[in-house]
């Protein structure tokens, strides 16, 4: 008998040398964006206590050869662990970003709007009909007298803090 014949080795299952290459190298790049998150996010991806050390390493370094080794042994220990699960969260933490900053260009883009011109206040209530007209229209009044009289822009704020709590 022969050895072949205990052992049927069917190489079509195992992942091609090039197909492992572009894994580890998704995975280092996502131990990368990890570097650029600040502690709070990293603490709401749950990342164990050796990544979470690693990732804090790797934002101390430089661009040089031993931040690179850094990003790569990240992506090790990622590969390790449940990487699916971490690009997901980390998916999901990028989105909530996103949308967050599109709330608030949506809210500066409004408050902008209604300072230029009071006409945009109809628009504004047609489209958010909660919102209070005569708290917006006194804010609008006193953020553009302020900008006449060189004043900080106090109300301009409050302004956006209110279009922000109706809107988003």
């Amino acid at each position: 008998m022969n050895n072949e014949d205990h052992f049927e080795f069917d190489e079509d299952s195992l992942p091609s040398k090039t197909q492992l290459k572009k894994e580890s190298q998704q995975l280092q790049e996502l131990g990368d964006q990890l570097t650029q998150l600040n502690e709070t996010q990293m603490l709401e991806l749950q990342l164990d206590d050796a990544l979470l050390d690693a990732v804090k390493i790797a934002k101390k370094m430089k661009a040089s050869n031993s931040r690179r080794r850094q990003i790569q042994f990240i992506g090790k220990l990622i590969r390790n662990r449940d990487p699916e699960a971490l690009i997901q969260a980390f998916e999901q933490l990028t989105q909530e970003k996103e949308n967050h900053v599109q709330v608030h260009h949506l809210c500066e883009n409004w408050r902008d709007r209604l300072l230029e011109d009071m006409n945009e206040l109809q628009a504004f209530l047609d489209q958010y009909p909660n919102a209070d007209r005569q708290q917006l229209r006194q804010l609008i009044r006193n953020a553009q007298n302020e900008k006449k009289a060189n004043k900080p822009p106090a109300s301009a704020r409050k302004l956006y803090t209110l279009i922000k709590s109706v809107v988003g």
